[in-house]
């Protein structure tokens, strides 16, 4: 099945509301969000989504990235942790010059301790060849994904797309 980069946000949430992750209600920005997810199965259909084939040409404009740090919500002012897993389309016109990119993003966010006061980093799969398989693997052996997967429960999650 090809994707057009349109239909990757609704196929998106119907994978995670297949493996039982519902996005509840959507904020002002148009984030949806949901209370209590499971990392470890946001993780899992995330990397099942990076499978599904995009119509945007060559391999190169497609790429994956993994973020992590701290922010500060912004009408609360509070601090929280993500683990941001994000899927980035490079779009042409038919002419061949560049358009733009849009990214699909998952976010998962948790209560802040001193544990996770971490600095911000990110990992690109384009460091990696452009490989997923790779980029998988290499996300997985971050300090900052075994805490967020393995001690810490997440307390949301945000998932939105859009030009960036």
């Amino acid at each position: 099945m090809l994707l057009e980069v349109s239909q990757t946000e609704k196929v998106f949430q119907d994978v995670l509301s297949e493996a039982g992750i519902l996005l509840l209600s959507q904020d002002k920005w148009g984030s949806w969000n949901t209370s209590n997810p499971s990392a470890r199965t946001v993780w899992y259909v995330f990397k099942s989504f990076a499978g599904l084939k995009v119509n945007i040409g060559d391999n190169e404009n497609d790429a994956l990235l993994f973020q992590w740090g701290k922010r500060r919500e912004l009408e609360t002012h509070i601090e929280y942790f993500y683990l941001d897993f994000t899927r980035q389309f490079s779009l042409y016109r038919p002419d061949g010059q560049y358009d733009c990119m849009e990214q699909l993003k998952c976010t998962l966010r948790y209560a802040m301790c001193s544990e996770l006061d971490i600095p911000l980093g990110n990992l690109w799969s384009y460091q990696l060849g452009n490989f997923f398989e790779s980029f998988f693997i290499a996300v997985e052996e971050t300090e900052q994904f075994q805490l967020g997967m393995n001690k810490y429960q997440p307390l949301r999650l945000d998932m939105c797309q859009g030009q960036v």
